[in-house]
């Protein structure tokens, strides 16, 4: 039983943790292609 508790307390760590790191990697590429579409 203990073991589900865990299982899914780690879920949503690991999501915040990966939707950060997308979210610093997707930033800057957006951001780029905004600057070389506009002249």
């Amino acid at each position: 039983m203990s073991e589900q508790q865990e299982a899914p307390a780690e879920q949503p760590l690991g999501g915040v943790l990966v939707m950060t790191a997308t979210a610093e990697v997707i930033r800057p590429a957006v951001e780029g292609e905004q600057e070389n579409e506009e002249p």
